[in-house]
């Protein structure tokens, strides 16, 4: 509720505010999901877009090292995943 009461004040998008709290590397693979959504033309941030931004980070991270050897057969199922959601037209450009 204070998070929405100050987003009405200062006009700040809700979003941010969260995000604002989240590690650098936590704040990276959220960006890394949005680019995918961009990037497949998707209207909204969803579960498989974040599921490829945590296949997609280095070896040495705490992510990779969680996901072990479901690693890769997660990243087959995101990718396809978003080759099947439906696309949205005419989204501006980043």
């Amino acid at each position: 509720a204070q998070a929405l009461n100050r987003q009405k004040r200062t006009g700040t998008p809700l979003m941010a505010n969260i995000t604002d709290r989240f590690t650098h590397q936590t704040q990276e693979i959220f960006q890394q999901a949005q680019t995918h959504a961009m990037t497949h033309s998707h209207g909204q941030l969803d579960s498989d877009h974040l599921v490829l931004a945590l296949t997609d980070q280095p070896d040495d991270t705490l992510a990779a090292a969680l996901l072990g050897s479901a690693r890769g057969p997660l990243a087959q199922w995101a990718r396809q995943s978003l080759v099947n959601k439906p696309k949205v037209g005419n989204l501006p450009d980043t």
